[in-house]
């Protein structure tokens, strides 16, 4: 199975605030507790950022590739990353969103998708900066962009969040009849953006065995 896109982001403007800043908020959003990427995380301990591919974590078995990737597994360009997570923004937008990344020292971006033997989709994409402050900022920014859209609404998954990973749901079920999750988090040099999409409800399952490997390969408390 191939998908045409991503879920539709309306936190445009949230995404492009100086992301110094927004690392330095308290993480209470309109009220609700939200965990924050912990910068102190180790460095990965299972993979070498260097040859960043090969901290992606194996697609699971049984599953098979999307018919229609949007680029081949592995590392992937800056405008192949815009053009599938922020296709829906103008030049001028997307422009903003590279100078942004530029300065918080993005130097390379990898990503492996999957359509698993249970129906679910996931799209794993890592990015590596140039230190761990970058990945540190980047997944800061992420999460209360999210929690601060009424679209999303944050996932208990205890067991993630002592990794530091924050994951969100759209409320909403797009044209397939499946809802999107999301999980951000930072490891190191390298920030994890994980998406998952199933089938009427989050499958919990999946998302929390799935993010939980990719984020232990990254180096994540276990």
């Amino acid at each position: 199975m191939g998908r045409t896109r991503y879920p539709a982001r309306r936190t445009f403007l949230a995404l492009v605030v100086i992301a110094a800043l927004l690392a330095g908020c308290a993480s209470q959003v309109t009220g609700s507790a939200v965990p924050v990427a912990h910068p102190s995380t180790p460095a990965t301990a299972g993979c070498d950022p260097a040859t960043l591919p090969g901290c992606l974590m194996p697609a699971p078995s049984g599953s098979t590739q999307w018919s229609q990737p949007y680029a081949p597994n592995g590392t992937i360009t800056v405008p192949q990353f815009l053009d599938r997570v922020y296709y829906g923004q103008s030049a001028s937008e997307r422009q903003q969103v590279t100078a942004q990344l530029t300065t918080q020292g993005l130097q390379a971006l990898a990503h492996r998708s999957w359509h698993a033997s249970n129906s679910d989709d996931a799209d794993v994409v890592l990015l590596r900066f140039s230190a761990d402050t970058g990945a540190a900022s980047r997944t800061v920014q992420m999460v209360h962009a999210y929690a601060s859209d009424q679209d999303y609404q944050q996932v208990s998954a205890p067991s993630l969040t002592t990794q530091g990973v924050s994951v969100f749901a759209y409320r909403k079920l797009d044209s397939r009849g499946e809802v999107a999750t999301i999980g951000f988090g930072a490891f190191g040099p390298v920030a994890m953006e994980f998406f998952v999409w199933s089938l009427a409800t989050v499958d919990t399952g999946a998302v929390t065995g799935w993010m939980k490997q990719e984020a232990t390969l990254l180096g994540g408390r276990r």
